[in-house]
């Protein structure tokens, strides 16, 4: 659980205010942001340039949440957040093992699970992550950078003759 990985890049922050925005819909509140919006942005676009481990990347959408960028959903955007990021992971277990981590990670960016229990769960589920870290960076291997590079390595099909 220590790859580094820039986990935050493809989530820029309208991206967290857009899901703040659908949860208030939701529970048909207003949209809101605090005081402290910017500030918070601020945090998650300096994470998002970084390459971070699976825990710093639940501390930033901790610190994130902590910081109560909106008046109202913070934990359930944050955690909904975190649980996107490793929606890709938890697919690739048996449901209830991923609901399991699934509902830790959740809770934990919402402040009611300590780091030690968090830990203690991702823990329990190491070999499942470096299964799937494994698999995921032989794809990355074998996804060829740019389509040109693709034709390049395509074997000659050889020309009837006739």
């Amino acid at each position: 659980m220590e790859n580094q990985r820039a986990w935050l890049a493809s989530l820029p922050w309208t991206e967290v205010q857009a899901t703040n925005q659908a949860l208030c819909k939701q529970q048909s509140t207003s949209y809101q942001p605090s005081k402290t919006c910017d500030a918070t942005r601020q945090i998650w676009e300096q994470a998002a340039s970084r390459a971070l481990s699976l825990q710093e990347v639940l501390d930033v959408c901790r610190k994130c949440y902590e910081a109560a960028p909106f008046l109202f959903n913070n934990g359930n955007t944050f955690a909904a957040i975190a649980r996107r990021i490793v929606d890709e992971w938890l697919e690739s277990m048996p449901s209830v093992e991923g609901q399991i981590v699934r509902s830790t990670i959740g809770h934990y960016v919402a402040g009611i699970v300590s780091r030690r229990e968090l830990q203690s769960v991702l823990r329990h589920f190491q070999a499942s992550w470096n299964a799937f870290a494994l698999a995921h960076q032989a794809v990355r291997m074998r996804t060829p950078a740019q389509p040109e590079q693709a034709e390049l390595q395509r074997p000659a099909v050889a020309q009837p003759q006739g």
